[in-house]
């Protein structure tokens, strides 16, 4: 899960060291190493910005949300995040979805 708040007060550089120092721990350990970005708190430049982040430190998937938050995914934020880390990256989509026809 990533620091909303550092990334929301204009501190992505928070954000992108934790994503880095966890990378370097999963990698070596042959662990997924997944980023969640709570994307009902998240603008979509600061979805991007996470993503971008993501893709550059080497994270194995991106996913929407904790499905604890005031809302969960949509197909907006899941089409955003593919198109930001392309296919090398997979994208899980998590929250308010309760069945076949929503997802």
């Amino acid at each position: 899960m990533i620091n909303v708040r550092a990334l929301q007060k204009g501190h992505p550089d928070i954000v992108k060291k934790e994503i880095e120092d966890m990378v370097a721990v999963c990698k070596p350990a042959g662990v997924i190493c997944k980023v969640i970005l709570e994307t009902c708190y998240l603008s979509d430049p600061e979805k991007e910005t996470v993503c971008r982040i993501a893709k550059g430190a080497g994270v194995d998937f991106m996913k929407t949300s904790t499905g604890f938050g005031i809302a969960g995914a949509t197909v907006e934020d899941v089409a955003l995040m593919r198109r930001m880390v392309g296919q090398e990256i997979g994208v899980k989509a998590a929250g308010d979805i309760r069945n076949l026809n929503i997802a």
